[in-house]
């Protein structure tokens, strides 16, 4: 019994750890090298479950409009239409991981940290951690 309740202890000391919120300076480092950098208003927030009965995560859909950039690689500017596709969890109660993106509220201002898809969207470059909400 002893053997098997050290074998099964150290089995969950190393799963453990693979589905732990990261570290801040994790996500200070993808926003650092996030190609876009800006500060957007939500002008339409679509969010589509998985499926017809599975809410664990959303495939959301956000066209905005950019109220400032700080950084860019692909030349967006102030007054772009931009539009952000990103998968979002809703985790269950207990749930333990990695910080979900936010669904973002329309009318809203962020800052998001982006990466431009060759289709011309935008996806999130820093995770649970790719907007930031600004003062209301």
């Amino acid at each position: 019994m002893k053997h098997f309740l050290a074998v099964g202890g150290a089995a969950i000391a190393i799963i453990s750890p693979l589905r732990a919120e990261l570290p801040p300076e994790v996500y200070i480092g993808l926003q650092n090298k996030a190609g876009e950098v800006l500060e957007i208003r939500a002008d339409e927030v679509d969010s589509k479950p998985k499926g017809f009965l599975d809410r664990s995560s959303y495939t959301e859909t956000v066209k905005a409009t950019v109220t400032r950039v700080t950084r860019t690689l692909s030349g967006v500017k102030k007054g772009d239409a931009i539009t952000i596709i990103y998968q979002r969890m809703a985790p269950g109660r207990g749930w333990v991981g990695a910080s979900p993106p936010p669904q973002l509220k329309q009318g809203r201002e962020y800052t998001a940290y982006l990466a431009k898809n060759g289709d011309g969207t935008f996806a999130i470059a820093a995770r649970g951690m790719s907007f930031t909400k600004m003062v209301d």
